[in-house]
């Protein structure tokens, strides 16, 4: 089976954690402490971090297969791909599974099959002409059934195209998830990996870490060597990519506790996917040269007369723009656009094609955005005043963020953008 890796992961669901870290727990619901979210499977036991993978490596074998209109798979055949083809490629092994091994793959499926997944107004959404907020969703995941003929996995279309749209995403190595083994560790993992959207310390209250990453313990100094331990398990995983802030008293290491929070930094590399990496210089000259035949391209000619005339036959342009389009919108295509013009580049296309693999072009077109100064006066106040609240600790900043109905991550797009 291809060697798949990446998944695309709405950060909503990293956030929600629709599984349970206690394998031992037998409730079929899961509602969060503000009321905000409710996860319930229909009278089966909530999945364990063993069922999470399951859906995960099914998620990426989703994105992996894209039809001719650029859609997801949302059919897993199950004559194609097999149940034990596809435990190989969940646990990265090459042995053939046991029946144990398959009636708790179909037993997985079962409890998806029966989920649904509902947001009190805390979903956040943020569309391509750059209004953002919270609304009301709801989710099925999957369905799934043994009688069909033939059996098939299919995702719940409304679940896959909000995944495939969303702009709350992040790209995570599901070859890291498989090498954790600890429920508390992935649960920690995850959220590092979506706090890290930005290199920039996390500052979080240890208790409500505790409840979120399900450490049963009171005390600070238990709840500290739970979160080492873990952190220790990540590296292992991620090859040293977090840190616990430390301090030494009296000789001794222990974990910096202020306030009653705990910090984690970012010291080792963050994972970008492959799509992402910089090509070799070889690679790079070829992709930039311009195709020598014309083609119809499908760009909306507002943005295809942007596009200096040399430059409006070559593929990847054409590819990258599209792209960001669908991401976007065409307001953020032309602001790319005008960004690469000013630089004045000898080859519009070459620098655009090294822009893609070095910056996150939505984001900078956002922040190129931003600085034209299309918010409004109270966005920019707000933004400017959530800014100062980052010195005062994550929390704090979540919580201002709610009180003023601006959304953190597009917030801290702005903020990345401004330092």
């Amino acid at each position: 089976m291809k060697n798949m890796e990446n998944i695309r992961w709405d950060i909503n669901f990293i956030e929600v954690c629709t599984w349970s870290v206690n394998r031992r727990n037998t409730s079929s619901t899961l509602v969060s402490g503000d009321g905000k979210y409710e996860v319930s499977c229909g009278g089966e036991k909530l999945p364990t971090d063993v069922d999470y993978k399951t859906l995960l490596y099914l998620l990426c074998l989703a994105q992996n297969n894209i039809d001719n209109n650029g859609d997801w798979m949302r059919i897993i055949d199950l004559t194609q791909y097999t149940p034990s083809s596809l435990i190989k490629g969940i646990k990265g092994t090459s042995n053939n599974p046991n029946q144990e091994a398959i009636d708790r793959f179909y037993d997985t499926l079962k409890r998806y099959s029966n989920m649904r997944i509902k947001f009190d107004q805390s979903y956040h959404v943020h569309d391509a002409s750059g209004a953002k907020g919270k609304v009301a969703e709801s989710f099925n995941v999957l369905s799934f059934s043994r009688n069909l003929d033939p059996p098939r996995i299919a995702f719940d279309e409304l679940f896959l195209d909000r995944l495939r749209q969303s702009l709350h995403y992040r790209n995570l190595s599901l070859n890291e998830y498989q090498r954790i083994s600890n429920p508390t560790a992935m649960r920690l993992f995850e959220l590092l990996e979506k706090s890290f959207l930005y290199n920039r310390p996390w500052k979080i209250n240890a208790k409500r870490l505790a409840e979120k990453i399900g450490i049963n313990a009171k005390h600070i100094s238990h709840i500290t060597l739970k979160l080492q331990i873990a952190i220790n398990l990540i590296n292992e995983a991620t090859g040293n990519r977090y840190e616990l802030e430390m301090k030494t008293a009296d000789g001794k290491e222990t974990v910096n506790v202020d306030n009653g929070c705990v910090t984690f930094k970012l010291v080792g590399t963050q994972y970008v996917p492959a799509f992402q990496k910089p090509q070799k210089k070889e690679e790079q000259k070829k992709t930039s040269k311009p195709s020598p035949r014309p083609f119809d391209s499908d760009l909306p000619t507002t943005i295809l007369s942007a596009i200096p005339a040399t430059d409006r036959s070559d593929k990847e342009v054409t590819r990258i723009l599209d792209e960001l389009i669908r991401m976007k919108g065409e307001n953020a295509a032309a602001v790319i656009i005008k960004y690469c013009l000013s630089k004045k580049p000898r080859s519009f296309a070459a620098y655009l094609v090294t822009m893609s693999k070095k910056t996150n072009l939505a984001i900078l077109a956002e922040t190129e955005i931003a600085n034209g100064g299309l918010l409004s006066q109270r966005e920019l106040q707000m933004h400017y005043r959530l800014k100062r609240c980052l010195h005062y600790g994550e929390d704090f900043f979540l919580e201002k963020c709610e009180k003023y109905e601006m959304d953190p991550v597009a917030v801290r797009e702005w903020i990345d953008g401004r330092d």
